[in-house]
């Protein structure tokens, strides 16, 4: 399990200023509003004329022994024409010698891609290996190199997640996910799912794959569309009748704060008989951080359900989005149904949520 490490103070510029963060050489430091899902970035450029250096450091406590990912979002801002940029950093142990995080992301003009293959004008997030903390003293550093005051780097949500190791347990068999093969989109694309778009009612539903997703390689984008239309992803399974059954899947939403309405929806129904043992709808329209159901945008919730008997032995998923635009939509991955002991009746399930913050 990751846990976001709260005791580091402004890690995401939440006070709007740089405060707990040390300012280091030439340029231009400054913070930006809105930021990428926050209220501020941070905004690093070069100087006119002079190769430049400006950065910034913290000093964060660490806990020797724990695991920890370090993660962070960029947006790189050129003239493709004729820029050239560097932002390198690092995470180092101040105690002993030890560098377990360093990095570095170049441009040089022509192009619209920074060496890493990334596009220069759009919001990205780094994240790097695990590392064990050896001791209590770390400092994180970010610099920059570019050719003039046009040329820089936003940045924004800087997290350390702490993984908390689980207690040891009797060995027991790893559960089946019941969904099949690609359930959560391991093979990079759409088999083993059905895509059924209305082209009369408005704009379809946009599908198309990203990497990375809930802590795994791929996962689904859904997004645009149109408020009202018809579109669905849908995949088909088997079930063992009178077995029980947990339905889970992790969700993004990916929204614009000031503006966007998206509703995801959808449900799990027997083919061959009157049965919908599942349904849902998770909702953001605009008011703030947070959805309908209290769960953050632009991180990565879980959303599980009390277990259900199946009636039959062929059943379906469903899920539909409604979204105001192509700047609006929700990432999807990680979908699970997994067999439990069979149980003599069941109850019409409500919708448990709980909150993974996962980058």
């Amino acid at each position: 399990m990751a846990i976001p490490l709260n005791a580091i103070s402004n890690f995401g510029f939440e006070t709007g200023d740089y405060s707990d963060w040390n300012e280091d050489g030439s340029g231009q430091i400054s913070i930006i509003s809105p930021g990428h899902n926050s209220e501020y970035a941070a905004s690093l450029f070069g100087l006119e004329n002079q190769d430049s250096q400006p950065g910034f450091d913290m000093a964060v406590a660490l806990v020797p022994g724990l695991t920890y990912t370090y993660s962070f979002d960029y947006f790189l801002s050129v003239d493709q024409s004729s820029s050239s940029l560097v932002f390198s950093g690092q995470i180092i142990n101040i105690d002993q010698s030890g560098e377990p995080v360093a990095f570095s992301v170049g441009y040089n003009s022509p192009g619209t891609a920074d060496r890493n293959g990334n596009q220069v004008g759009a919001w990205y997030t780094m994240t790097f290996p695990p590392f064990v903390a050896v001791s209590t003293n770390y400092d994180v550093s970010v610099y920059l190199e570019s050719d003039g005051a046009e040329t820089g780097i936003y940045l924004d949500n800087f997290q350390l997640l702490a993984s908390i190791p689980s207690p040891p347990s009797a060995p027991t068999a790893a559960p089946v996910n019941e969904m099949g093969s690609n359930a959560g989109f391991e093979i990079g694309d759409y088999s083993g799912w059905y895509i059924s778009q209305d082209q009369e009612d408005g704009p379809p539903t946009q599908m198309t794959i990203t990497s990375p997703g809930y802590e795994s390689d791929y996962a689904a984008y859904l997004f645009g569309g149109d408020q009202g239309g018809a579109d669905y992803l849908d995949m088909s399974f088997g079930l063992v009748s009178g077995t029980s059954y947990t339905f889970s899947f992790a969700y993004n939403m990916n929204v614009v704060k000031s503006a966007s309405v998206l509703t995801l929806s959808g449900y799990i129904r027997a083919n061959d008989v009157e049965s919908q043992p599942v349904s849902f709808s998770i909702g953001y329209d605009a008011r703030g951080s947070t959805d309908d159901h209290n769960n953050q945008v632009g991180a990565w919730n879980i959303i599980s359900f009390p277990s259900f008997v199946a009636a039959a032995d062929s059943y379906s998923l469903s899920l539909m989005l409604e979204a105001d635009g192509d700047e609006t939509g929700v990432y999807l991955d990680d979908f699970q149904l997994v067999a439990s002991a069979p149980t003599s009746s069941s109850v019409a399930p409500t919708a448990v949520y709980t909150t993974t913050t996962v980058t």
